[in-house]
């Protein structure tokens, strides 16, 4: 297995548990899709885990909201999605960052 699908994988897999995404936090499991919890320290894990990328792993794809869509009424709020794409400009990232949403 190649490092950069090694690093994209990983970066991949801390992105899907930092965007308002859901955990199992004292709420019993039939509840899940009825809450939301903000990871707030999202970006600044974000941007740790892309200055640890070489120029090479910059380039693996990236997938946003595989899990939850990443423009719910919270972002209004705290604008993770906005920042986290921030991040990677910021990162000089150059591979493609995807989004997957059901808003329109």
């Amino acid at each position: 297995m190649s490092s950069t699908f090694t690093q994209a994988a990983r970066l991949d897999a801390v992105i899907a548990m930092l965007l308002l995404w859901g955990v199992f936090v004292g709420e019993p499991i039939e509840a899940w899709g009825d809450y939301v919890y903000a990871k707030v320290n999202a970006i600044e894990v974000l941007r740790k885990e892309l200055s640890k990328l070489s120029p090479e792993d910059k380039k693996a794809a990236v997938f946003l909201s595989s899990v939850t869509d990443p423009y719910q009424p919270l972002e209004a709020k705290y604008k993770l999605t906005r920042q986290a794409l921030q991040a990677f400009i910021d990162a000089k990232y150059t591979g493609p960052v995807g989004i997957l949403t059901s808003r329109f």
